[in-house]
């Protein structure tokens, strides 16, 4: 007969005559010190599974969470990493983020950000001025055509093939229908002389980006939209869309091919020929 180095089980040799006994000795052996490892591990005093009991674990980032989000705790860690990692955009998880949530809040509560920014007062003060300006620029052209119309009118023709009265007057409407026509055309152009007072951020991707804005003017009409096209996080192109004082009359579109570097930041828009 021999026996086990640690708890001295029995184990009979092959001349041995086997003894029913001894299987049932290591048997009863066997299932107390099961049952004093699991009285030992139901009642485990506060704070004996520590850092050192776990151990180190290292996330995989690359590990996308999946309904119902049951999982161990590697799994658990690797999930989270790849959460924080989406959010910020960043290569890594522990990247630091270009910024914070605290300071997107604070950017998109304020009513003027951006250095430099326009406010809706101060762009509508520049279209009344531009449309002053060119007012008074036609004012003054359609009076001098007439002004020398009306001397060349009264003139005896002194000049070798002189215009006729009907001539001229035909030239003289078609230049201030010319003009006429700028001025309306600058006074339609949605794009130097509207402001909208409203923004909607829309459609929301998995990345947490907003790839449709709207703004809109102070009486409801939509005034331009900007929409990402292409695969998030790094869109292809941006489309933005002017809308005439109805809100539904396209009047311009910008189509813009948007450029990143290798972190995966946006570094140029540039527009489409």
């Amino acid at each position: 007969m021999q026996y086990t180095s640690n708890y001295n089980l029995k184990k009979p040799e092959g001349t041995d005559i086997v003894n029913i006994d001894d299987l049932n000795d290591n048997t009863d052996f066997l299932d107390q010190k099961l049952k004093e490892v699991e009285n030992k591990a139901d009642n485990a005093p506060p704070n004996s599974v520590n850092d050192a009991a776990i151990g180190s674990r290292t996330p995989d980032q690359s590990q996308a969470p999946a309904s119902p989000g049951t999982g161990t705790l590697t799994q658990l860690i690797s999930w989270l990493a790849n959460r924080i990692k989406a959010i910020t955009g960043k290569t890594n998880w522990w990247d630091a983020p270009p910024t914070t949530l605290q300071a997107a809040k604070t950017h998109m509560d304020a009513a003027a950000p951006h250095s430099g920014h326009e406010t809706p007062s101060g762009a509508q003060a520049k279209a009344d001025a531009a449309l002053n300006s060119a007012k008074q620029y036609t004012d003054q052209e359609v009076g001098e055509v007439a002004q020398e119309l009306a001397a060349h009118k009264a003139a005896a023709a002194p000049h070798s093939g002189h215009e006729t009265p009907a001539g001229a007057q035909a030239k003289a409407e078609a230049a201030a229908g010319a003009v006429q026509a700028e001025l309306d055309a600058h006074k339609e152009d949605n794009t130097p002389h509207c402001e909208a007072v409203t923004l909607y951020r829309k459609n929301k991707d998995e990345n947490g980006i907003y790839t449709l804005l709207e703004w809109y003017r102070a009486d409801e009409t939509l005034f331009k939209t900007s929409e990402l096209e292409g695969e998030s996080p790094q869109y292809d192109t941006r489309r933005v869309k002017f809308y005439a004082e109805d809100g539904q009359t396209l009047v311009q579109e910008i189509v813009y091919t948007l450029t990143y570097d290798e972190n995966g930041e946006l570094i140029s828009e540039v527009i489409q020929a």
